[in-house]
C-alpha cells in the first residue's frame, strides 16, 4: 500500500520538494552578496576608514595644542601674582592720592594768603 501511494503521489511530491529548493535557493540569493556589491562595500568603507584616519589626526593634532593641566597651574600662579601686583599698585595710588589731596590744600592756603581778595 505504501509503495502504490509513493508511485502515485510521486511527481507532486516531486515538483513540491522542487519548487522548495527553488524558493531556498532564490532567497540564498538575496541573503548572499555578489562580488562586485562586496568590491563596491569594501572602497566605500575603505574610504571611510581614510577620512576617519584623516579626522582622527586632526584631533590629535589639535588635542597636542591644548595646555595641559600643568599650564593652567602656572597660568594660576601668575594670575594670582598679578593680583597681588595690582592691588599693591592701587595701595601705592591711594597713598599718592592722598599726598596729592595735602599739596592741593597747602597750595589753597598759599594762594588764599598771598593772593589779595580783590584778585581773584
Amino acid at each position: 500500500m505504501n509503495a502504490e501511494l509513493f508511485l502515485k503521489w510521486w511527481p507532486i511530491l516531486g515538483a513540491v520538494i522542487q519548487g522548495v529548493f527553488l524558493w531556498l535557493a532564490w532567497s540564498m540569493r538575496k541573503m548572499f552578496v555578489t562580488k562586485d556589491e562586496l568590491k563596491i562595500f569594501q572602497e566605500e568603507l575603505v574610504e571611510r576608514l581614510c577620512d576617519h584616519d584623516h579626522k582622527i589626526d586632526t584631533i590629535e593634532a589639535k588635542m597636542q595644542t591644548i595646555p595641559g593641566g600643568r599650564d593652567f597651574q602656572e597660568l594660576s600662579c601668575k594670575v594670582n601674582t598679578a593680583v597681588g601686583d595690582i592691588k599693591a599698585v592701587g595701595v601705592s595710588l591711594e597713598g599718592i592720592k592722598e599726598l596729592l589731596a595735602r599739596s592741593d590744600r597747602q597750595l589753597n592756603m598759599l594762594f588764599r594768603a598771598h593772593m589779595p581778595e580783590g584778585d581773584k
